[in-house]
C-alpha cells in the first residue's frame, strides 16, 4: 500500500503541474469541453495533501485513502482525457493549417505541446520498461508476452493466438470484476453489471431476442456509457434490430480508447462515432457481400493507431479521400485492395504495414516517392506497375533504408497475377531485353534484412548487382518471366529455403564467376523447395547437391528436365517429400527410376501432357512411405493385378488416392469377369478415394475393404455395378459424390438405408452428398435414413431428366430437416423448384445453375432462414429473383426501425 501511495503522489504532481500550465489555460479559456477544470485542479490538491500526509503510516487498512485512490483514477483519466482532446485538436490544427485549438497563444505553443506530450509518454513509458532501451510499443508488448510465455502464465496456441492459463484466467477476472465486464446477448442481467465498469464486451448471434433490447436499456441506466474505455463487440449479425440495440446502448461514448464494432449499415455506428477523440483502436466488421463503404467519419480519429479491417466483408474496398489523415496508424489490418486504396499515403509516416502499391495508379498521389516517406513499414510489400517508374521515382523509394520489410514483390505490371499452371494464363514475358527495366530494378534495392523476394516480368538481361552480394539473408526467392541470360548468384545466398522459377526462357548458363565453374546451387545447403516452370535449358541433375530439398514441382518444362530419371546414373534425393510433376512424357524407365530418385515421398503428383504408346505398370515400393497419390490423365499407366506385382495393396501408409481419366490403369484387374472381382487393389487405409472418367471399373467389390474411408467420389465410372458391395465401406463417409455412374447411385443409397435397418449399432455420418438422380435420392426410405447428420445435399446433371417434383418426392425431401446448402446444378428439363422449400428452418444457401426452364420461385416463397441464394445461367426471370431477394435482404438488414 505505501509503494502505491507513493506512486500515486507522484502521478498526483505530475497532472496539476501539466494542468497549470499557459498551454492548458488558454486552451481552456478558447474552448468549450464541459469539464471544470478549478475544480478538477482543486480536488487533486486536496488529493496530493492527504497523499503526502499519508506517507509513512501505517495505512493498511485505512477504508477512506482506498477511497480516495479509487476517486483519484477517476480524476487523472478526467485529466488525460483533456489533454487528449487538446492533443487532437491540434493535429487537426496542423492537418488543416488552422489555428482554432490555440487561437492566442504564440506561434510555438505546438511545438510545447508536442514536447509536453512526449515527456510525458517517454516518462510513463519509463515506468513500464525500466530496462533504458528505446523500445517500440509493439516491442515492449512482445517482450511482455514472452515473459508471461516463459514463465508458464500464457501457452502457444497457434502462430498468431496465446492460451491464458486456467489460475491466471481466474486471477484476471477477479482484479478486473469492478471495472470489466463479458455479457451473452442473450442471457445475461443488466442488474449484474456493476455501474464501476469501464471496458464492455458483448458476445452477439444473430438472432434477435426481446430480453437483449430490454437489459441493454437497463445497462444505459446503470453503467456511466459516456465514460467506457473499451467497448468490443464479438460475433457477426444481419439482423438490423441487434444493429439498432447497439447503436442506441453507445450513442453517448466519448471517452473510449478501444472499439470493436459490427456494421452492416450506414446507421450501424454510435452519434458520437466521429467524436471519439480518444480512439486508439478500431475493429470493424460488416457482411459479406453487402453494399456498405468504410465510414468516412474514420479519417476523423487522428489518434488510432490501429485500424483492423480484416472481418469487413462490403463489396466496396474504397476508403475515403481522405484516409491520409491518419498520421498516427501504426497498424493497418485489412486485404490488400484496401491497402493500394490510399492516396498520398507518405503522409501517413508512423504506418508500419501497406502490403500492396500500384505506381501512378491515379494521376496524383501514386508516386514511388511515397513510399521513401514511410520509414516505419515492416512484413510485406508488393510493388505493381514497375513499367510506370523511372530510375529517379525507384531512387526515391528508399527500400534500402526499409530495414523491417521482411517480404517484396517487384511486378512490372498492374495486376497480380493468380497462381495457376494453365498455359493461357501464363505470364507475358518481356523478351527483349529492356535496359531501362535493368536500371530501374538495380535502383530497388531493398535492405539486407529482407527474407522473401519475389520479381515478376521485370528487368533486361541480367540480374540486379544487388541480388546474392547485398541480399544475403533471402530464404524464399520467386523470379517469374524475368528475361535474364544469366540466373542470380544464387550460391551466395546460403540460407535460401524456397525457390520458385516460372516462365523464364532465355536462360544460357548456370556456372557463376568465382565458384570455378561449379553450378551455383551446391551453395544452398538450406533450400527446401522449388517450383519450375516452363523453364529451357537446366535439368534434374542441375539440382543434386541440395540435400534438404523437401519440395519440387516441375511443370511445362522441356522432356531435358527429367533426364535424369531416364538415365543409368540416377539422382537421389533422399530429403524430397512431395513432388508434383506435370507436362512430361511417361515413360517404363523414367517410372522405374522415380522411385529410387525420390525414395521418401509423402506426396506424389503426376498429369503427363503427351501420350506414349508403350504401357507402364505401377509398381511402388513396399518401403515407400506415401501418404498421397493424385495420377490426372495418365493414359498408359496400368496398375499390375497381385500376382503380377504389388500393385498398391501393401502400401498401407496411403491415406489419400485420386485417379482421373485413364485409360488402362483397371485393364487387368476387371474385364467384366466374376472371378476377379474378389481382389483389392487398394489398401484398408485409405481415408479419402477419387475416381474419375474411369470406365474399367465393373464391380464395386474393387472397393470392399476400404472401410475406413472418410470421402468417396465417383465420377463417370459408367459400368460400375453393385457387385460384390460392402455397406461397412460407408459407414465412415462424411462426403460422397457419385454421378455419371448408371444406377450405382440409387442402388448405393439403398444398401445404405437398408444396413442401417439390419445393422443398427453401424453409426452412418453422412453430411455432404452430390447425386445425379432425383429419384435416387428424394425417397421416403432414403431421406429418413439421412436426415439425422446431413447437411449438404447437391443433385447436378440429372440422368432422369424430371421436370417438376412428385408429391412423394417434395415428402422425401421436407425430411431432410437439418440440410443448410442445397444447389441444383445441370437439371436442364426441371421447370420448377420444391414447393415445400419453405418449410426448411435450418437452410442459409440456395444455389440454382445451368437450369434454363425454371422461371420461378414457390409460391410459398423461400425459407426465413436462408441468406444466400446464387443463380447462375438460368432463365432471366430466376436470374431477376435472385437479385431482388438479395436487394431485400441488404435491405432489411440496412434500414433503421422506424
Amino acid at each position: 500500500m505505501e509503494a502505491a501511495v507513493g506512486a500515486a503522489n507522484w502521478v498526483v504532481g505530475m497532472v496539476l503541474n501539466k494542468l497549470s500550465d499557459e498551454l492548458m489555460a488558454g486552451y481552456m479559456a478558447s474552448r468549450e469541453l464541459g469539464l471544470n477544470m478549478d475544480q478538477i485542479k482543486r480536488d487533486l490538491s486536496y488529493m496530493l495533501a492527504l497523499l503526502q500526509a499519508a506517507e509513512g503510516r501505517d495505512i493498511a487498512d485505512n477504508l477512506g485513502l482506498q477511497r480516495l485512490l479509487a476517486d483519484l483514477c477517476n480524476k487523472a483519466d478526467e485529466a488525460e482525457d483533456v489533454l487528449d482532446e487538446l492533443h487532437y485538436f491540434v493535429i487537426r490544427d496542423e492537418l488543416d493549417g488552422t489555428r482554432e485549438a490555440t487561437p492566442d497563444l504564440g506561434d510555438g505553443l505546438g511545438a510545447q505541446l508536442q514536447h509536453a506530450r512526449h515527456a510525458a509518454r517517454n516518462t510513463a513509458a519509463g515506468i513500464i520498461n525500466s530496462s533504458g532501451k528505446n523500445d517500440t510499443i509493439e516491442g515492449i508488448g512482445s517482450q511482455y508476452l514472452n515473459e508471461l510465455y516463459d514463465n508458464g502464465f500464457l501457452m502457444k496456441g497457434d502462430d498468431n493466438h496465446y492460451v491464458m492459463h486456467d489460475l491466471l484466467h481466474e486471477l484476471s477476472q477477479i482484479v478486473s470484476s469492478r471495472e470489466c465486464a463479458n455479457i451473452n446477448y442473450s442471457s445475461f442481467r443488466a442488474d449484474d453489471i456493476l455501474p464501476s465498469i469501464r471496458h464492455l464486451s458483448i458476445t452477439i448471434q444473430d438472432k434477435y431476442t426481446e430480453s437483449f433490447k430490454e437489459e441493454m436499456e437497463k445497462i444505459k441506466k446503470r453503467v456511466d456509457i459516456r465514460n467506457l474505455r473499451s467497448v468490443m463487440i464479438f460475433g457477426s449479425y444481419r439482423s438490423r434490430r441487434i444493429a439498432n440495440v447497439v447503436r442506441d446502448t453507445l450513442n453517448e461514448i466519448r471517452a473510449l480508447r478501444v472499439l470493436f464494432i459490427f456494421m452492416n449499415s450506414p446507421h450501424s455506428l454510435p452519434d458520437n462515432f466521429s467524436k471519439l477523440v480518444h480512439l486508439r483502436y478500431l475493429k470493424i466488421g460488416s457482411p459479406w457481400g453487402f453494399k456498405v463503404c468504410v465510414p468516412s467519419t474514420v479519417s476523423k480519429l487522428y489518434h488510432l493507431k490501429f485500424l483492423d479491417l480484416k472481418s469487413w466483408g462490403g463489396s466496396n474496398n474504397n476508403l475515403p479521400n481522405d484516409f491520409n489523415r491518419l498520421i498516427n496508424l501504426r497498424h493497418f489490418l485489412a486485404k490488400k485492395e484496401f491497402h493500394s486504396n490510399v492516396p498520398e499515403v507518405g503522409k501517413m509516416k508512423c504506418l508500419q504495414e501497406l502490403k500492396e502499391f500500384h505506381v501512378k495508379k491515379d494521376k496524383i498521389g501514386f508516386e514511388l516517392a511515397q513510399l521513401g516517406q514511410l520509414e516505419q513499414l515492416r512484413g510485406e510489400l508488393c510493388i505493381f506497375g514497375l513499367k510506370n517508374a523511372t530510375r529517379e521515382e525507384a531512387i526515391e523509394a528508399k527500400l534500402k533504408h526499409k530495414s523491417n520489410l521482411s517480404k517484396l514483390r517487384l511486378d512490372r505490371g498492374g495486376n497480380r497475377e493468380k497462381n495457376t499452371s494453365s498455359s493461357s494464363s501464363r505470364t507475358q514475358v518481356v523478351s527483349n531485353e529492356n535496359q531501362d527495366d535493368d536500371i530501374i530494378l538495380d535502383s530497388l534495392q531493398p535492405h539486407s534484412n529482407l527474407t522473401e523476394l519475389s520479381i515478376v516480368n521485370l528487368g533486361g538481361g541480367m540480374a540486379p548487382s544487388w541480388l546474392g552480394s547485398n541480399i544475403i539473408h533471402l530464404d524464399t526467392l520467386h523470379l517469374d518471366g524475368v528475361p535474364w541470360a544469366t540466373l542470380a548468384p544464387f550460391g551466395k545466398i546460403q540460407y535460401l529455403r524456397e525457390l520458385k522459377l516460372r516462365n523464364i526462357v532465355g536462360i544460357k548458363k548456370l556456372t557463376l564467376d568465382g565458384y570455378n565453374g561449379a553450378l551455383a546451387f551446391q551453395n544452398l545447403g538450406n533450400l527446401e523447395e522449388i517450383y519450375i516452370g516452363d523453364v529451357h535449358n537446366m535439368s534434374l541433375i542441375d539440382f543434386q547437391q541440395l540435400r534438404s530439398l523437401r519440395r519440387l514441382t516441375v511443370t511445362l518444362c522441356r522432356d531435358t528436365f527429367l533426364r535424369g530419371l531416364d538415365e543409368h546414373v540416377v539422382v537421389v534425393f533422399n530429403s524430397v517429400r512431395v513432388l508434383n510433376l506435370s507436362g512430361f512424357l511417361l515413360t517404363r524407365k523414367m517410372l522405374s527410376n522415380l522411385f529410387r530418385c525420390f525414395p521418401a515421398l509423402y506426396v506424389l503428383s503426376m498429369s503427363p501432357s503427351k501420350e506414349s504408346h508403350e504401357e507402364v505398370k505401377l509398381q511402388i515400393p513396399s518401403s515407400c512411405s506415401l501418404k498421397t497419390i493424385r495420377l490426372f490423365k495418365c493414359k498408359n499407366l496400368i496398375l499390375p493385378p497381385l500376382d503380377d506385382g504389388q500393385g498398391l495393396v501393401n502400401l498401407t501408409s496411403l491415406r489419400n488416392l485420386h485417379i482421373d481419366d485413364y485409360g488402362k490403369i483397371f485393364s487387368q484387374w476387371y474385364m467384366g469377369k466374376p472371378a476377379q472381382t474378389t481382389s483389392n487393389p487398394f489398401p484398408s487405409s485409405l481415408l479419402e478415394l477419387s475416381i474419375c472418367r474411369e470406365s474399367r471399373i465393373h464391380s464395386m467389390a474393387l472397393l470392399s475393404n476400404l472401410t475406413a474411408l472418410t470421402s468417396l467420389q465417383l465420377i463417370d465410372c459408367c459400368n460400375v455395378t453393385m457387385d460384390g458391395f460392402n455397406p461397412l465401406i460407408t459407414s465412415n463417409l462424411n462426403k460422397l459424390c457419385i454421378s455419371s455412374c448408371g444406377s450405382a447411385p440409387a442402388d448405393l443409397l439403398a444398401e445404405m438405408a437398408r444396413t442401417k435397418t439390419t445393422m443398427p449399432q453401424v453409426a452412418f455420418q453422412l453430411k455432404d452428398l452430390v447425386v445425379d438422380s432425383i429419384s435416387a435420392v428424394l425417397t421416403a426410405p432414403i431421406c429418413s435414413f439421412l436426415a439425422p447428420t446431413l447437411h449438404e445435399l447437391g443433385i447436378k446433371d440429372d440422368v432422369d431428366r424430371v421436370s417438376s417434383f412428385s408429391d412423394e418426392q417434395e415428402g422425401a425431401l421436407e425430411l431432410l430437416v437439418s440440410l443448410k446448402k442445397l444447389s441444383f446444378d445441370g437439371l436442364w428439363v426441371l421447370q420448377s423448384l420444391p414447393e415445400g422449400l419453405h418449410k426448411f428452418p435450418s437452410l442459409t444457401e440456395l444455389s440454382i445453375s445451368h437450369c434454363p426452364q425454371i422461371q420461378s420461385l414457390p409460391k410459398n416463397g423461400l425459407p426465413t432462414s436462408l441468406e444466400t441464394f446464387s443463380v447462375f445461367i438460368c432463365s432471366s426471370a430466376l436470374e431477376e429473383e435472385s437479385k431482388r431477394f438479395t436487394e431485400e435482404k441488404e435491405r432489411y438488414y440496412s434500414e433503421s426501425d422506424d
